[in-house]
């Protein structure tokens, strides 16, 4: 589990509730937390404002997610 994942669940919001908060769809989020795919700079730095963590851990990438 990434950390954007952690933090959304440790916040208790759905994957709705904040994709609607930052202004992208559901299917976009999912895959950013499951580490298919890297969010866009301006998309990262909303994430990081809901989620209050630094921006370069929005972008941080599991071990699990490397392999």
């Amino acid at each position: 589990m990434n950390k954007l994942r952690e933090k959304r669940i440790e916040k208790g919001l759905t994957l709705m509730q904040v994709a609607s908060q930052v202004r992208t769809d559901v299917g976009n989020l999912s895959r950013i937390e499951r580490g298919q795919q890297f969010p866009s700079p301006p998309l990262a730095v909303r994430l990081s404002r809901v989620y209050g963590m630094a921006l370069e851990d929005v972008f941080s990438v599991t071990d699990q997610q490397a392999a």
